[in-house]
């Protein structure tokens, strides 16, 4: 009689390598959205484009991603905030469009819109450029971290919309930001 093989601890045995991420598969199927995800490798090994040309280390494939996990992503983008009158990033500002651009360079379907927002002091004219730049600094900083320039679009809405409404520079503070709005392009 043939003697059964255990697998060594923290693996799993031989069989069921493949089984697992068969039945994981299956009790997704019913809640998924098919996606067109572009591959490029882990987002936290720095693998992926970053000369802009398209090409990658990874393949195209079709990744399922359950609706719980888009509206995450969507969730967990961060805004970046600014002193007055600047569109520079600081090394917070920075910090924060790290995590940011892991999730775009993981989730390439992703496309989003920079908002770019300014506080009540200046022209209408004057913190709508102004909210331009911030987001143009933003996206910028993006591309170099390897995200897809064409996952990026910019608006500015100056003093338009507000966070929190009011005077104050604990207020005003809260109002000078660029916001990450998500959306998911659906494979056809």
């Amino acid at each position: 009689m043939p003697r059964s093989r255990s697998a060594p601890p923290g693996r799993l045995a031989p069989g069921l390598a493949a089984v697992v991420p068969l039945g994981i598969a299956l009790a997704l199927a019913g809640c998924t959205k098919q996606v067109q995800v572009k591959d490029y490798g882990s987002p936290l090994d720095g693998a992926g484009d970053r000369a802009g040309d398209g090409a990658s280390a990874g393949s195209t494939r079709v990744e399922d991603v359950p609706d719980a996990v888009i509206d995450e992503l969507r969730a967990n983008f961060e805004k970046v905030y600014f002193e007055y009158d600047s569109h520079d990033l600081t090394p917070d500002t920075r910090s924060v469009l790290e995590r940011n651009a892991t999730i775009l360079k993981r989730y390439a379907t992703l496309r989003v819109t920079l908002e770019g927002h300014c506080d009540d002091r200046g022209s209408t004219e004057y913190n709508l450029a102004l909210g331009e730049r911030r987001a143009s600094s933003v996206q910028e900083y993006l591309v170099g971290l390897g995200v897809r320039p064409e996952q990026l679009e910019r608006v500015s809405y100056g003093e338009e919309r507000p966070e929190v409404p009011g005077e104050g520079e604990g207020t005003r503070s809260r109002n000078r930001r660029v916001e990450f709005v998500a959306t998911v392009h659906q494979r056809s």
